[in-house]
């Protein structure tokens, strides 16, 4: 398994934004997400997942990229091989951000600055997301 530092909403976003990508927000807890999820994956749009990670209560990004009998397949750099989860209570319990991703026609926008103040507000909502979530699955990351 490899190890991560990770990257924050800003910087995530800016830089799809520069290299000619569009991105979509969603709340995992948001009525309809699943099923949004499910469009997305169908439709061939691997979608980015920021998840609280079961072993250390830290926060971690993943990338889902099949939905099949309910089940989301997840690919994560810290893994040797694909994660197989039960895709609604993954979302429910564990996720915290989605970002769906899509290219753009044109070349990449120089004009960052929205795509980065979206990060931020994203970063703030997620912050609030984590107040919500029992302490028990907060573990202090070693």
């Amino acid at each position: 398994m490899g190890s991560t530092r990770g990257t924050l909403h800003p910087d995530l976003l800016r830089v799809v934004e520069q290299d000619g990508f569009g991105y979509r927000l969603l709340d995992p807890a948001a009525s309809g997400a699943a099923d949004e999820v499910v469009a997305e994956l169908g439709a061939g749009r691997p979608v980015l997942i920021l998840e609280i990670r079961e072993e250390t209560g830290g926060l971690h990004w993943v990338v889902g990229d099949r939905w099949e009998d309910g089940r989301l397949r997840l690919r994560d750099s810290l893994a040797e091989g694909p994660i197989e989860v039960d895709g609604a209570v993954f979302l429910r319990s564990r996720a915290l951000s989605l970002v769906f991703l899509a290219p753009k026609e044109g070349r990449g926008s120089e004009e960052f600055w929205p795509a980065h103040e979206d990060g931020i507000a994203e970063m703030r909502r997620v912050q609030e997301r984590l107040k919500k979530v029992p302490s028990k699955e907060r573990k202090t990351a070693n």
